[in-house]
This record gives structure tokens, sequence and C-alpha cells, in this order.
């Protein structure tokens, strides 16, 4: 799509663009935009304009991280590679000061990471990575085909889901799941495993065993215990029922609506359980009575969605 030819939803945003275009003209410049926690990044070559996908971003976020190769050589042709990558990971790690939560190196040609970027760039953070691997694993041409895809992980259930993710069913010494199991290693001391633990539980043996028994046997105690809260430390953390119905009930009165038609949209029903249980300390059975009088394990399975 050419300059002329380049239409945008926002005026503003096309002003920048055109600013920028003019203030550099050079092949293969990247321009990365940040608007509204959203990133766009605009890839200009000799006039050409290719808009790419927005990446959703936060200050303090966890990620879920999968690059592929797909360039001029596989990522992973022997252990030696493999070694050689987990050095870089605790280098950035000593730089950046992010936390790694998992990760896997089990395929030939892609990698999966959890990381908490501690108040750093997460943009920063993988291209020193990639960076790092594509000058050691130099071959004629691109080593990366695409950019790293990244998914923002908002809550605890979808951390552990990501984590199970990431430890899938592959025998490999490569990934991250021997830190979890009853031998707890890590040899390359980069899994900050005390991190997830802590979160499960604060006595850290019944944490270990919760933790390696829903990565191994699908038991979703661990998310829908009743018992577990998430945001004791958040000042705005709604802890009694009657705050937290008046919270419902602002959000309805917002969309011009009564609480009882608002749950009768049953996505937004769910999407509203799921973030009053990170924002809240209601038990399940409080959170099913809020919500129209849900039963404990009908919370659950929506929590598990």
């Amino acid at each position: 799509m050419y300059l002329g030819e380049c239409s945008t939803n926002t005026h503003l945003l096309s002003l920048i663009v055109n600013f920028l275009i003019t203030l550099l003209k050079t092949k293969g410049r990247y321009l990365t935009i940040l608007i509204n926690r959203y990133i766009i990044e605009l890839k200009i070559e000799g006039g050409d304009i290719m808009a790419r996908q927005a990446r959703k971003k936060s200050l303090f976020g966890t990620y879920m991280i999968s690059q592929h190769g797909g360039g001029c050589r596989k990522l992973f042709t022997s252990d030696i590679d493999r070694h050689t990558f987990m050095e870089i990971i605790k280098k950035t790690k000593q730089k950046f000061g992010y936390r790694l939560y998992a990760y896997c190196l089990a395929e030939d040609d892609s990698y999966e990471l959890i990381i908490y970027d501690n108040g750093s760039d997460i943009s920063k953070i993988m291209k020193s990575i990639n960076i790092s691997y594509s000058m050691y694993a130099t071959c004629e041409g691109k080593l990366f085909k695409d950019r790293y895809k990244s998914n923002l992980i908002e809550d605890f259930p979808s951390l552990l889901k990501h984590t199970k993710e990431v430890h899938k069913n592959i025998p490999s010494q490569w990934r991250s799941y021997c830190v979890h199991s009853e031998d707890s290693s890590d040899a390359f001391d980069v899994i900050d495993y005390d991190d997830i633990l802590h979160i499960v539980s604060d006595d850290i043996e019944i944490a270990k065993s919760s933790l390696l028994n829903y990565l191994d046997n699908d038991d979703e105690t661990i998310i829908c215990d009743s018992k577990k809260t998430f945001c004791e430390d958040n000042p705005k953390c709604l802890t009694c029922k009657d705050d937290a119905h008046e919270r419902l009930a602002s959000i309805a009165a917002d969309k011009g609506l009564s609480i009882q038609e608002l749950l009768k949209d049953k996505a937004e029903r769910n999407r509203l359980i799921k973030e009053f249980r990170r924002e809240s300390t209601l038990s399940l059975k409080a959170l099913g009575l809020l919500f129209g009088g849900l039963s404990e394990s009908t919370i659950c399975k929506i929590l598990n969605q």
C-alpha cells in the first residue's frame, strides 16, 4: 500500500506517519508508535507502508512468547545451540531484570517463553534475545522469518494454563517442566519458580504438590480453590459482597441496563466473573450469588474457559 493510497482510521495517526516518512527515508527502518497501550509497527520500504498487527502491552506484564524460525536455517540444530540460547536467556535476565516462569526449546525451529517483564520493555527484552542468538546462529539470510508473537497474561488461572501449554507432552530435557518435577532441578538457574509457588500456596510443599498435580493430571482444583484470592495487595480490591454488588450495578448502569439485563449476555457475564475473580476476595459461592445464583461448579467451569 503506497503513501498516496494509505487511509487510516485516525487523522492524527496519518499526520504522524507522514511526518516520520519525511524524516526517515531509509529502507527497512521500523517505526514503533505507542498508542493507547497498543503498538502499531510500520515498515517503510521505499515509500511503501505496511501496517502490522497491534501488540498489547502492559507496564508490568506477564507474556506468553512464541517465536518461530522459518528462516535460513533451523533455530536449533543441536543441544549446543540450545545451551547457547539458555546462556543468552541468563545474560538478558541479568541485564533487564525480568522473571522467567517457563520455557520450551523442544522443537527444532521454535521456542516458547513465559516472561514477567518486571517493569522492563518486553520489546527490548525480545530484541536483545533474538539479536544475540542471531549473531551466534549465523547463516545466509534471516534466521527469523517473522517477529515473535506475544499474548498478555492477565490473571493467575491464565498463567497456569499457559505454563501447562509450554510443558506439553514432548519428552525433552529442554523445557522447564523438569524444574516443577519432584527432582526439581534448574540446570541454568533461570526459572523463578518461587514466584508461582507463593501464588499457589504459602506452604511451599503444598504448592509444589498442587502445581505438579495440575501439570501432570489435569486437576483444576488449583484454579478453582474457593479459598484462593488474587488481589489482597491491591488497594482497590473488593473485600465484601456489598461493594462488589455496587460495582456490578455501576457497570450495568453505565450501559443503561439493570443487573438482570446485563447478566442475560452470557459472554459479558462470563467476562465479568473472571474480572471480579481477579479483583475481589469473594469466594466462588459469593461470586455465584452475585452473578445470578450460579453454583460453585458453574463458576469454576467459567473460570477454566
